[in-house]
């Protein structure tokens, strides 16, 4: 038998979807706990992968101890470089053209004090001329509170 079933542990899941942001609310009846899960992005109603440019896919874990693993996946020919930013308590995960020798990426992060794991993809575009920016996209971005 499912050892939640055996606890008691029924949480209760609420959807909304508005726009371009999905946020899953979740109650958990055996404690009373509540946290939630939004992600913004350009292309949430989209189905399967694909999800910008530069990412290709990815997903994240939480662990019991309270860590999370993000596991993801670029296209062809981008570079992926991690930056943790500490006033904003956000991992930026910056996505640019280049060549790289792997598409999988793996990282554990770690809850902060404010108990809310902020996830950014940063999507680096550039001009016709050589390093001009033409813009960034700070899309998808990820929440987890509780």
């Amino acid at each position: 038998m499912n050892p939640l079933l055996q606890t008691g542990f029924q949480p209760k899941t609420e959807f909304t979807l508005d726009d371009n942001l999905l946020k899953i609310n979740i109650l958990e009846s055996n404690n009373g706990k509540k946290s939630y899960i939004s992600v913004e992005d350009d292309v949430i109603s989209k189905s399967g992968r694909g999800v910008s440019e530069f990412l290709y896919d990815y997903s994240i874990t939480k662990h019991v101890g309270g860590n999370f693993t993000l596991d993801f996946e670029v296209n062809d020919d981008v570079v992926a470089d991690f930056v943790y930013d500490k006033v904003n308590e956000t991992y930026e995960i910056h996505l640019e053209k280049g060549d790289s020798e792997t598409k999988y990426f793996s990282r554990v992060l770690s809850l902060p004090e404010s108990e809310v794991l902020k996830i950014h993809f940063i999507n680096h575009k550039f001009d016709s001329k050589p390093n001009e920016i033409q813009a960034s996209s700070g899309k998808p971005r990820v929440v987890i509170h509780g």
